[in-house]
């Protein structure tokens, strides 16, 4: 029995492949959506043809509502990284900042001059750059050990993570910008999805209406066979 339901399954899913590949990105898993397609229909179990149509768009819909919902997080963390790179740079070493203010409103002659005799300094500045990302990393990985490092060194200039998020925010409006127009898209893949779902239940209830009223045309029938017929009763 569970072979055949198993056989059954199958049929329904290379049935729904024949409307197309599957709309994976590279580095998403064919085999994980053929899977996650099986458990579906077996547990839907699109019923014709219209029903099978809408499934696919259903389902692959549901896959680009997540598929947004990583990129969007991905966008966020992309810039805690960056902004938390800055923060400690700016905490760790504080002259950094001023120095780059500084160059900025030097001549080019100034520039070159500065940039000549500071080339040990910005040897050692690779060093302490390499650290700060050592450490970001770390924290990225939720090491323990680094985590808490991190959170130390926010503490004691009366910071915290929370405070460096709403920096990235701060200081780069396009990645707001970003973010709003990522939560606009799901919001309109998943109204597509959710209309897709209604046609199916609509399409199920007009069927089974359907076939309700073909079962009481044959209860009609099958009553007025078995009434007497009064002319012949007399």
């Amino acid at each position: 029995m569970t072979k055949r339901r198993a056989n059954r399954s199958k049929s329904k899913v290379s049935d729904l492949l024949l409307f197309g590949p599957a709309p994976l990105l590279y580095s998403e898993d064919p085999a994980a959506y053929e899977d996650l397609l099986a458990q579906v229909t077996e547990a839907v179990s699109p019923c014709d043809t219209l029903e099978r149509i809408w499934f696919r768009d259903i389902l692959d819909l549901s896959c680009e509502i997540v598929r947004l919902r990583r990129i969007k997080t991905n966008v966020i963390n992309l810039g805690i990284w960056d902004e938390l790179v800055a923060t400690l740079n700016e905490l760790l070493d504080p002259d950094e900042g001023e120095a780059r203010d500084g160059a900025d409103q030097a001549t080019a002659s100034e520039q070159a001059a500065e940039t000549d005799a500071q080339a040990p300094s910005d040897e050692e500045g690779d060093d302490s750059q390499a650290t700060v990302d050592d450490l970001v990393s770390g924290w990225i990985r939720r090491e323990p050990a680094m985590v808490q490092q991190v959170e130390s060194i926010l503490a004691a200039h009366n910071l915290s993570i929370d405070a460096v998020i709403a920096e990235t925010f701060f200081k780069n409006q396009a990645r707001i910008s970003i973010v709003a127009r990522i939560d606009g898209m799901i919001a309109m893949t998943q109204a597509r999805r959710n209309a897709m779902m209604r046609e199916i239940d609509r399409h199920r209830v007009m069927s089974g209406g359907a076939l309700r009223m073909v079962q009481i045309e044959d209860d009609r029938g099958d009553r007025s066979a078995k009434l007497p017929n009064p002319a012949k009763s007399r």
